[in-house]
């Protein structure tokens, strides 16, 4: 089943294949971490408000809004 989720992300790495390597807390303020697939146009000309956008980069917090399904309900893919 599909879920929406929302939250303030530290991006520490991205790899090749546009998994972003993130860190965040939970409601219990433990640090948190998980992978996350990336799909974004690296045609920035084209985008709607090119002066608005910018390309993930490592290193960086950003607030991600997405969606995932959960295909095992005994791996969610958080893990500390």
């Amino acid at each position: 089943m599909p879920c929406t989720f929302t939250g303030i992300f530290y991006v520490e790495t991205i790899s090749a294949n546009r998994q972003l390597k993130c860190h965040f807390k939970d409601e219990d303020n433990v640090v948190r971490h998980l992978y996350l697939t990336h799909f974004q146009s690296p045609d920035v000309a084209n985008h709607p408000f090119p002066d608005a956008f910018q390309m993930v980069q490592s290193g960086l917090v950003y607030s991600i809004i997405g969606t995932f399904a959960v295909h095992d309900k005994e791996n969610i893919l958080v893990y500390s």
